[in-house]
C-alpha cells in the first residue's frame, strides 16, 4: 500500500487508523498482551470503507484460533484477544480479514511442523473410571476402537458425556487411569453406584465393590 493511500485511508477513518496504527507499532493506545507477535499481524491495513467478515470467515477464524491455541496457548489467546478487538472496533476490511486468515493458517502450519511427535497411547481397557485430574475428581469412560491405537475418551459432566478431542488431554488422562485401571474403575462405581465396567446401577452389595456382579469376573 503507498504512503498516500494509507494517508488518504487513515482521513476517511481516523478512529480505526489509530487502533491499526497502535498495533502495527506495538506503541500507546492499547495493551501491549492485545497485540499479536510481528511475523503473526504481518502489517495487516487499514483500508475505507469498513467490512464485516462473513459467517463463512468468522467460523474459520474460530476454528483457526482454536488450532493455534491447542499448539501454542499464549500465541492462540493473543489471537483471540486481537480479534475481539478488531470486532469491537470495527476495523475489519476485506483485505486484512483474507491477510488475518492467511497468516493464521501459516502460523497453524508452522507450529504443527515444529510441534514434537506424539507419543504413544497408554492401552487401557474399556471401561468407566474415577483419577483426579488437577487435583480435582473426574470420571472418564473409554473405548478402544477396531483399529489398534484407536481410543475414545469421554468426561461424565452430570448425565452427559463429552469427547475429549485434545490429544495431549487424553494421553494424560489414560496415564492417569493405567497408575492404576482397577483402583480407578472400582472408585468410579463407589463414587457414582453405578458399575464401573458396563454402566449399570449396583445394588447396596456391589456399591463397594464398585463392579456388578455380571462384570466382576471378567
Amino acid at each position: 500500500m503507498s504512503t498516500q493511500t494509507r494517508e488518504r485511508n487513515y482521513k476517511r477513518n481516523p478512529h480505526t487508523a489509530r487502533f491499526l496504527m497502535a498495533f502495527h507499532a506495538g506503541s500507546a493506545g492499547l495493551p501491549a498482551d492485545v497485540a499479536p507477535e510481528a511475523d503473526l499481524l504481518d502489517e495487516v491495513p487499514v483500508q475505507a470503507p469498513a467490512y464485516q467478515p462473513s459467517a463463512a470467515q468468522v467460523a474459520l477464524i474460530s476454528k483457526l484460533i482454536l488450532e493455534v491455541h491447542a499448539l501454542d496457548a499464549e500465541l492462540g489467546s493473543q489471537a483471540g484477544t486481537y480479534t475481539a478487538a478488531m470486532d469491537r472496533e470495527g476495523a475489519w476490511t476485506r483485505e486484512n480479514t483474507f491477510r488475518w486468515i492467511g497468516n493464521l493458517i501459516k502460523k497453524s502450519r508452522e507450529l504443527r511442523a515444529s510441534a514434537p511427535a506424539p507419543t504413544t497411547v497408554v492401552q487401557v481397557a474399556d471401561g468407566r473410571y474415577a483419577v483426579e485430574e488437577d487435583g480435582v475428581l473426574k470420571f472418564f469412560k473409554v473405548k478402544n476402537g477396531r483399529k489398534a491405537g484407536m481410543v475414545f475418551l469421554d468426561i461424565q459432566a452430570s448425565d452427559e458425556w463429552h469427547g475429549v478431542r485434545n490429544m495431549g488431554r487424553l494421553r494424560a488422562v489414560l496415564a492417569l487411569i493405567a497408575a492404576d485401571p482397577k483402583g480407578a474403575m472400582v472408585r468410579y462405581g463407589r463414587e457414582l453406584g453405578e458399575c464401573g465396567r458396563c454402566g449399570r446401577v449396583l445394588t447396596s452389595e456391589y456399591r463397594k465393590a464398585g463392579i456388578g456382579p455380571v462384570c466382576i469376573d471378567k
